[in-house]
């Protein structure tokens, strides 16, 4: 046992946002039509950081018609070694930061979606002058009518470990790469995929779990931040 994280999720109580509704990002990665699973995309594989521009032009020309895997296996493939290791490419994730109308909250944290959070801007500088080397790009709302929010950017670079046979056994398609399982149970974060410098990241695989580390989650509650939902799970 090496200590433990958080599960961070948003508490069902609180609704989405009704005001992020038509929030957008810059450049979205097209679809893939699997021959297997039908089309699907993984939007919860968010990149705030790496505008259009920064990415490879073949990637910037894919336009949004969806892919068959066999294209998208060799899109994938030939961007192995040109993107950092951190940046895992799935159908459908998006790059550049959040633009639209202007949130009219005062919330410290707010919710897009289940799985993409902003914190207040305050709120953000706090924490980074506090110690957390928190990845976050202010999102491109206008016109701000109360305070400007920060996306987190967290990466899919949590390994889950679980004695849950599905789990174990859920290979990934060998069409398209898909694994469609859903949350483990008895699930514990392998210790050698996690690094204490990188506060926030998302689960290997299963990109929509988010997992903050135990200083984080017990920052957020002592900042009085509603509307989340912390779960222990164990470092092993």
């Amino acid at each position: 046992m090496h200590g433990f994280a958080f599960r961070l999720r948003k508490d069902e109580r609180i609704p989405v946002a009704p005001f992020l509704a038509g929030v957008h990002r810059e450049f979205l990665l097209p679809l893939v039509l699997c021959s297997k699973c039908g089309p699907w995309g993984a939007s919860a594989c968010a990149y705030p950081s790496i505008r259009k521009a920064d990415l490879p032009n073949e990637l910037q020309h894919l336009g949004s018609v969806p892919l068959d895997e066999v294209r998208w296996q060799a899109i994938r493939e030939s961007m192995r070694d040109r993107l950092a290791q951190d940046v895992v490419l799935l159908p459908g994730a998006g790059f550049g930061p959040l633009r639209g109308k202007a949130p009219e909250t005062r919330r410290k944290l707010i919710w897009r979606s289940d799985w993409c959070f902003l914190l207040a801007e305050s709120l953000f500088s706090k924490l980074v002058s506090d110690g957390f080397p928190l990845r976050g790009v202010p999102a491109e709302f206008g016109p701000v009518v109360a305070e400007r929010y920060v996306e987190i950017e967290a990466r899919p670079t949590v390994e889950l470990v679980s004695a849950d046979a599905q789990f174990r056994a859920a290979d990934a398609c060998p069409a398209c790469g898909r694994r469609a399982v859903g949350e483990p149970a008895g699930a514990f974060i392998s210790v050698d995929s996690w690094r204490d410098t990188v506060p926030v990241g998302r689960v290997l695989g299963h990109p929509t779990q988010l997992i903050v580390s135990e200083a984080l989650g017990l920052a957020l509650i002592g900042q009085g931040v509603t509307g989340i939902t912390l779960d222990r799970i164990p470092l092993q």
